[in-house]
């Protein structure tokens, strides 16, 4: 993200019911669906796909650990050096 103040837009003034995270000129998460008279329904989860949108996006370390990369379960384990080796890749 550039250093421009980040901009939740919310859509409610006719039947698309949306929000967007944007950036100076770029959009950088949107969700928006054409929902007649049910917004108030539906606008918390919009906000909070955005909101997840945009932290996965910007936190590296996340946007690693939820890609197809990384195996998950009880019986695997990874040595430190190698986690770092294949994140920094």
């Amino acid at each position: 993200m550039a250093n421009s103040k980040l901009i939740i837009s919310v859509e409610t003034s006719s039947n698309v019911c949306g929000v967007a995270a944007i950036d100076g000129n770029e959009i950088l998460s949107s969700v928006e669906k054409s929902i007649p008279r049910k917004h108030a329904e539906i606008l918390p989860t919009y906000f909070k796909e955005t909101q997840n949108d945009i932290a996965e996006n910007t936190n590296a370390l996340q946007n690693f650990l939820n890609s197809d990369k990384i195996k998950r379960g009880k019986e695997l384990y990874i040595r430190e050096k190698a986690f770092v080796q294949a994140f920094n890749e």
